[in-house]
């Protein structure tokens, strides 16, 4: 059984955030809807600058980004503790090395995130490089003869 790929992408902002609970797990009780929305504008806000355009839902591969990178501001904020170390069956495991970038679940988030704008309709706005136009400086002309 196939299926459509467009299920998997957020047409709404209640898909989005019904997507958002489900890949983090977390429930109301974890965030609330209120926090939830703020993480969903924050997500629009950094995608906006990046790509500026607002085609969240029009656009998979901006829906795909905006899901994930609420996602990681969701994670990151509800799990803004430091552990280093959990008992599991008597086994103590260290993580006291195991940071948010070293995780496996941001690494493929983030890996998610570019997929979504590089595949985005939409053109990604990147510093463009300095070129100089003075033939004097570019040493074009007779002036350092």
């Amino acid at each position: 059984m196939s299926t459509d790929s467009t299920e998997l992408i957020p047409q709404s902002n209640a898909e989005l955030r019904r997507f958002v609970r489900t890949i983090t797990n977390y429930e109301r009780a974890d965030v609330s809807n209120s926090e939830l929305d703020t993480h969903i504008k924050l997500a629009k806000l950094r995608i906006k600058n990046e790509t500026n355009s607002t085609d969240f839902f029009t656009d998979d591969g901006l829906a795909q980004a905006v899901l994930f990178t609420t996602a990681i501001l969701v994670k990151s904020a509800v799990e803004n503790y430091s552990v280093s170390g959990y008992i599991v069956g008597g086994q103590e495991i260290d993580v006291s090395d195991v940071s948010a970038p070293d995780s496996a679940q941001f690494q493929t988030w983030s890996t998610l995130i570019s997929d979504g704008l590089e595949s985005s309709a939409q053109t990604v706005r990147g510093a463009e490089g300095l070129t100089n136009t003075a033939s004097y400086i570019n040493g074009d002309s007779d002036y350092y003869s």
